[in-house]
């Protein structure tokens, strides 16, 4: 008889266990902090997390929700933080080129997500339009994303860009580098292709000690004319 109630009395236990347990788990892993990692710290959308539980907590649903709410985010990454924290790692987008529209300053970065309410402190490359109608809420223009493709592509081989100049009256973007002259693209150049024959035309030419005044690519050789108003067909395609 003894022996049935230690039984009984232990069926007991491990059932109020199996109940009580996870009741008091539930409670200790509701979400009470959010750590935000990055140089952002004001986050749309983060009331979202108000009463979740870090347990049931989707962090693939967190982050789409979030980089929906906020535009400025390029990347969202969340993890779990047991007990009742989520730490938010964010890369924030950063603006690569401005567009001077009226007395106003657009920033847009290297996808052409426009980039309201940041401050710059240092001068960005100037993309120069005129026939081109600017939105906010409409994609961005293809000839606008060329652009920005170019500034993006020259950077890469060490080619400073002072503006690029959008011509729809030329089909063509000219752009003006910064101690190198012009170089002339046309809208259908390859610009990864353009901006690799770029870099070595110049170093040729600053090796030769020769000043470039610009760099036509819309023949199928690259035409160079130096200061003097020499002209040279350059050997590169």
């Amino acid at each position: 008889m003894r022996n049935r109630l230690y039984i009984l009395l232990i069926i007991i236990g491990v059932v109020l266990i199996l109940i009580l347990f996870p009741l008091f788990l539930f409670r200790r892993t509701n979400l009470s902090k959010v750590i935000v990692i990055g140089n952002i710290s004001n986050i749309n959308g983060l009331n979202l997390l108000n009463n979740q539980n870090l347990i049931f907590l989707d962090e693939k649903q967190v982050a789409q929700k979030l980089l929906k709410s906020n535009v400025a985010i390029e990347d969202i990454l969340p993890e779990k933080n047991y007990p009742n924290s989520l730490i938010l790692q964010v890369r924030e987008r950063k603006p690569i080129a401005q567009i001077v529209f009226g007395n106003q300053k657009i920033y847009y970065d290297k996808d052409g997500i426009i980039l309201e309410g940041i401050i710059i402190s240092s001068r960005l490359p100037l993309i120069k339009v005129d026939s081109i109608t600017l939105s906010k809420n409409k994609k961005t223009d293809w000839r606008i994303m060329k652009a920005i493709k170019i500034l993006e592509d020259f950077t890469r081989v060490n080619i400073n860009v002072d503006n690029v100049s959008i011509s729809d009256k030329e089909n063509t973007f000219f752009i003006s580098l910064v101690g190198s002259g012009q170089a002339i693209i046309p809208y259908e150049g390859d610009i990864p292709t353009i901006a690799a024959s770029l870099q070595i035309i110049l170093q040729r030419f600053r090796i030769e000690g020769k000043i470039i005044e610009k760099i036509d690519f819309r023949f199928e050789k690259p035409t160079v004319v130096l200061e003097n108003g020499e002209k040279i067909s350059s050997i590169i395609k």
